[in-house]
């Protein structure tokens, strides 16, 4: 007479063992090290400075890493693929240049002359995207090549004179009006409005990667294989031109 063997069941796992597992995931993470060194930086500035913790003083640090951050967020779809993008500030300041120079030479409108600056780094992230990948050379290459062209553009159409956004330079004074309170006003009159767009542009590019089609295929595309992606049918130089076309426009989101 057979007796059959009782099923072993898992044990369950401890609470204190999975919050372990977590803290050790946690410190193993890449992003552990900078955000580290950003805590201490913060202690040590708030124990130098009374007014470092300041909400004041906090909103104007965030007003400030808005700008970088923007432009931060669009090149995070060129690095996940594996690429580079040194022309982000050379296509940031024309973008800021086609606007201010549609407010006071053009007498153009908010919305149409913010669109000119964003069409054009839009413009100019699709033709990266292209060389890069059509054309089957290095986006590093592209992309320097592109900075110095960007900023010789900028040279010409200026022709080499600063572009100053106020009533005494010409323009509809409510447009100019409308231009600034939108890049350096405040939301309820305490946070800025470039913060509040930085905070957006983080929740919508979460989103976009977490959660769509076009996100997997960007992670696929990078911390994949491209063989594999493309054998999977993703459309791997579809994907990279996407992101460049992200990356450009990112640099005219801001507003101000």
């Amino acid at each position: 007479m057979s007796t059959a063997s009782p099923t072993t069941q898992p044990s369950p796992v401890q609470p204190s063992t999975s919050l372990a597992m977590r803290l050790r995931s946690l410190v193993a993470a890449r992003e552990s090290g900078v955000f580290l060194a950003l805590v201490l930086m913060c202690v040590f500035l708030a124990t130098q400075s009374e007014v470092f913790l300041s909400s004041t003083n906090l909103l104007n640090i965030g007003r400030q890493i808005s700008l970088l951050g923007i432009m931060a967020i669009g090149m995070t779809f060129i690095l996940i693929t594996r690429e580079v993008d040194l022309s982000v500030g050379s296509t940031y300041a024309l973008g800021g240049l086609i606007t201010g120079m549609a407010i006071v030479d053009r007498d153009v409108q908010l919305i149409p002359a913010l669109a000119a600056g964003i069409g054009v780094g839009a413009l100019i992230g699709l033709i990266n995207g292209v060389l890069s990948t059509y054309g089957k050379l290095p986006s590093f290459i592209t992309t320097l090549g592109m900075m110095s062209v960007v900023r010789g553009v900028a040279l010409l159409v200026t022709d080499g004179q600063p572009v100053t956004v106020n009533v005494r330079q010409g323009g509809d004074p409510k447009v100019i009006e409308d231009f600034y309170y939108l890049g350096q006003g405040y939301l309820f009159g305490e946070s800025p409005h470039a913060t509040g767009l930085l905070l957006v542009t983080i929740a919508v590019t979460w989103v976009i990667l977490s959660f769509t089609t076009y996100g997997f295929r960007v992670y696929a595309v990078g911390w994949g294989a491209k063989k594999a992606a493309r054998v999977s049918g993703i459309k791997v130089f579809s994907v990279k031109n996407l992101g460049l076309y992200l990356d450009g426009r990112a640099e005219r989101l801001r507003g101000d």
